[in-house]
């Protein structure tokens, strides 16, 4: 069963998120979402992080992140860093054991 929550849109287009969506996000003041609009379903509000581009990563690279990604997102497990620098290092690690 799905819960309806609304919210009005305010005068400059903006609306307020509901706190227990927030809490169950683990979205704090600061983070970034993306929104993805979809025909049938409306907007889809999703949880980004912003990594500073700092080298060309290779296909393969670019790949094993993805899977990474998409595995911890199935299993809801998501892995906060402090900077991007340690972010690169976590990845380069997971990648050279794979």
């Amino acid at each position: 069963m799905k819960t309806s929550l609304f919210r009005p849109i305010g005068k400059r287009n903006q609306v307020t998120i509901p706190s227990q969506l927030l809490k169950r996000l683990r979205l704090h003041p600061g983070d970034f979402v993306g929104f993805n609009y979809s025909g049938q379903e409306g907007i889809l509000l999703k949880p980004m992080e912003i990594v500073e581009k700092e080298e060309n990563w290779t296909e393969e690279e670019l790949k094993a992140m993805q899977k990474l990604f998409e595995g911890q997102t199935k299993k809801k497990e998501y892995i906060r860093f402090s900077n991007s620098k340690s972010a690169l290092k976590y990845l380069r690690k997971i990648i050279k054991e794979k």
